[in-house]
């Protein structure tokens, strides 16, 4: 005689039918209600688990397809921006420009003069700083 496999719902039918019906059935062993208990409870708990497994790992190969789709069409457009430049040393210097680390454009700043505390308008070397801190302190 072959067994079936035990899911769920066997295992619900075995508790809600009588001795005869679930020797008849599946031809569990004879064993008391608590360990019948824990066995579905165990059972029960498994399945649960397997199927959380199955759902995380198909969600893992969904994120997976997206992102390789996403470097695809990502790859396809700096092909298509490599073909619009052309040949030569146009392409050449985007190509360098698209490397990660290098940067695109050098960008340049004019670095302002110092200015002395006594030198700006309206203070006369500093005297009256210092007549507002000898009124402070």
């Amino acid at each position: 005689m072959t067994r079936r496999p035990l899911t769920v719902s066997s295992i619900d039918r075995l508790l809600a039918c009588s001795p005869a019906d679930a020797t008849a059935t599946l031809a569990p062993p004879p064993i008391a209600a608590l360990e019948r208990a824990t066995q579905t409870s165990l059972l029960r708990f498994h399945l649960q688990h397997s199927r959380q497994e199955q759902e995380s790992y198909l969600e893992a190969v969904e994120t997976a397809r997206v992102h390789t789709a996403m470097e695809a069409k990502a790859e396809g457009r700096r092909e298509a921006k490599k073909a619009k430049l052309g040949d030569g040393a146009e392409a050449g210097a985007a190509a360098e420009a698209a490397k990660p680390g290098k940067k695109a454009r050098e960008r340049t700043y004019r670095q302002r003069e110092v200015v002395d505390a006594g030198k700006r308008k309206g203070i006369d070397g500093g005297k009256a700083l210092e007549g507002v801190l000898s009124s402070l302190f």
